[in-house]
């Protein structure tokens, strides 16, 4: 009689051949995660700049509103037959395109008071002292440029219209919001 030694087929092998890709996996990873890192160090800010990620939740919320107008706003200045055809607020809260519209949303938000400044620049002024701050955006340009002054209300604001002028918005202390270069996905 001949005796014959049979392994088991329990996968032994395979499993040490699996661990020990696994292992080199993570060891690869390990050493390349630090070439891997966000650096946002190339960003310098002027005084009259904030980074996007130094807002807080409310104004980052808004942001977010002003980016999905600016799209449909730059769309529709695009079909428009007329020259500089830039829609009003009335027209945009008819489109119930936020944040123009009047709903729950703008009432958490600091219940804005919207203004369409001419040539594609529209200004929000908050009511209310908690939520977003005020904003002006620029619909105009190929990207969306966007000042923010969170002192600035509704009832604060002199009878004379605030210009569009960089040197005079500075001087009436509206920060300029800064989108890193890795966020231009987001534009």
């Amino acid at each position: 009689m001949i005796i014959q030694s049979v392994t088991p087929d329990n996968g032994s092998a395979e499993g040490k051949w699996i661990a020990l890709i696994i292992g080199c996996i993570l060891l690869i990873a390990m050493v390349a995660l630090p070439y891997h890192q966000s650096n946002d160090e190339g960003v310098k800010l002027e005084s009259h700049q904030v980074l996007i990620t130094d807002l807080t939740q409310d104004d980052l919320a808004m942001i977010a509103e002003l980016r999905l107008a600016y799209e449909e706003i730059y769309d529709i200045q695009a079909e428009s037959t007329e020259e500089n055809a830039w829609p009003e607020i009335a027209y945009l809260a008819d489109e119930w395109l936020p944040p123009f519209v009047q709903d729950q949303s703008w009432e958490r938000r600091g219940k804005h008071q919207w203004q369409h400044l001419g040539s594609g620049v529209y200004l929000g002024l908050k009511v209310k002292k908690e939520g977003a701050a005020s904003f002006i955006f620029n619909a105009k340009g190929n990207e969306i440029e966007l000042w923010l002054n969170s002192e600035l209300m509704s009832t604060t604001i002199s009878p004379a219209p605030i210009s569009w002028n960089e040197s005079e918005l500075i001087q009436q202390h509206w920060m300029q919001v800064v989108f890193p270069a890795h966020d231009t996905h987001l534009n």
